[in-house]
């Protein structure tokens, strides 16, 4: 609805007729655990193709969309003319119906390498909107980070609770080794609430739709693991 992402029904049945993930953020909060999703930065090329409204406005996606503005790896977006009103608009519309279901924490890509600070603005103020408007808080995450520079650190606290600052760790030593020297830079940096994200660490079973290699148990030995 006004170009805005639903999740498949095949996958999600609880997301049949419209219902987003409002019943698996129920469900999750049942459990006394919170919800998040990942998404890419931009406008759905789909909601371009098709021209569609962006909610609260006269504007629609052709007006704000910016074409040249797309992610070198996932091409599924456009990028957003943030000197357009109709951009922020739409993000606010996209953030609203996220905090509309329930999720809790949004971890948004390719919004670091390049460093996109439009983008992480639009999105802080969306998300801003829709903790207003909805009494919740929502957690925003920034990756990737490749070697991010702690030269954005003041901005980066003025606007997420967490930022990468690395590529994706996978199971290699190399990548896990490197990320020792990137922890010593933000180490004393580090605050509650305000977090440099040295990624997840790639244990156990991996690989179920592996972005990188097959169906597998991590490749660190017994002692990289510990």
């Amino acid at each position: 609805v006004y170009g805005r992402q639903l999740p498949d029904p095949v996958r999600f049945p609880s997301a049949a007729d419209g219902r987003g993930f409002g019943p698996l953020a129920a469900a999750v909060h049942d459990l006394g655990l919170q919800l998040g999703i990942h998404v890419m930065r931009g406008i759905p090329r789909i909601a371009v193709e098709r021209d569609l409204p962006v909610k609260g406005t006269s504007y629609t996606a052709r007006d704000v969309v910016d074409r040249t503005h797309v992610c070198t790896w996932n091409p599924d977006n456009f990028g957003l003319l943030h000197s357009h009103p109709g951009a922020q608009a739409w993000y606010n519309a996209q953030v609203e119906q996220f905090a509309d279901w329930g999720i809790d924490f949004l971890k948004v890509d390719d919004m670091q390498t390049p460093f996109h600070a439009e983008e992480i603005a639009a999105y802080h103020e969306a998300i801003t909107a829709a903790e207003h408007a909805y009494g919740r808080p929502i957690t925003l995450s920034l990756s990737p980070g490749g070697w991010l520079s702690t030269r954005h650190i003041k901005f980066l606290r003025e606007h997420a609770q967490m930022w990468r600052i690395s590529d994706d760790l996978w199971d290699r030593w190399e990548d896990i080794v490197q990320q020792f020297s990137r922890l010593a830079r933000w180490a004393p940096l580090q605050r509650t609430g305000q977090w440099a994200d040295a990624d997840m660490l790639p244990l156990g079973h991996i690989g179920l739709r592996a972005e990188r290699g097959a169906d597998r148990d991590s490749r660190l030995t017994p002692d990289e693991r510990r």
